[in-house]
C-alpha cells in the first residue's frame, strides 16, 4: 500500500493468516524505514521457537528501524493456560528489561517483578493479598523497591472506596 508520503506499507501473514511481518519502506517490500516480525509458538530451551507448538500466541517480536544498528527483539512465555509468565526485551543480546508475572489458581495476578538493564536497583515488586474486600473485589496492597541508585522506596495500600 503506498502511502500519501511516498512511502510503502506491507504486511506478510503466514499460513493461519496471522501476521509475520509489518513493515514500512521506500519500496514496495523493502522495510527499510521501520519493520517488525513476528513469531508464533513457543520459546524452547535454546531460545529459539518452536512453530509446531503455535497456540496464536506471540513467542517472538523483533522490532528494526532506520538507524538502528540491532535490532530489538522482544520474547514471551507462557503457562498452560496461555497467561504471559515472562516478557523480556533484548538488543545486540544484551537485555534491556524483562518482567515475570506469577497467578493465583483463578487467574488473578498475583505479581510482577519488572527489570531494567538487568540492574535489580529498577526492580518493582507487586504483590496483592488474596483476600476478597466486602465489594466482592481484590484487596490488597503494592510495594514499590528501588536502588540505592534511585533514591526512593515508597509503600502503598490500594483499596476500593
Amino acid at each position: 500500500l503506498r502511502l500519501g508520503n511516498g512511502l510503502w506499507e506491507a504486511a506478510k501473514f503466514n499460513s493461519r493468516l496471522q501476521v509475520t511481518e509489518l513493515a514500512v519502506g521506500h519500496g514496495s517490500s523493502s522495510g527499510d524505514v521501520w519493520k517488525l516480525g513476528y513469531q508464533y509458538g513457543e520459546i524452547d530451551g535454546s531460545g529459539g521457537v518452536d512453530t509446531s507448538k503455535n497456540t496464536g500466541n506471540v513467542a517472538r517480536q523483533t522490532l528494526s528501524f532506520s538507524g538502528l544498528a540491532q535490532p530489538f527483539v522482544q520474547s514471551y512465555k507462557y503457562d498452560s493456560l496461555y497467561r504471559l509468565t515472562e516478557a523480556n526485551e533484548t538488543s545486540n543480546g544484551n537485555q534491556t528489561w524483562r518482567q515475570v508475572f506469577d497467578y493465583d489458581r483463578y487467574g488473578n495476578r498475583l505479581s510482577v517483578v519488572r527489570m531494567l538493564e538487568s540492574k535489580s536497583f529498577a526492580k518493582i515488586q507487586t504483590s496483592y493479598v488474596g483476600v476478597l474486600d466486602e465489594f466482592g473485589g481484590r484487596a490488597g496492597a503494592e510495594d514499590f523497591a528501588f536502588g540505592h541508585d534511585v533514591g526512593a522506596v515508597g509503600d502503598g495500600e490500594v483499596s476500593r472506596t
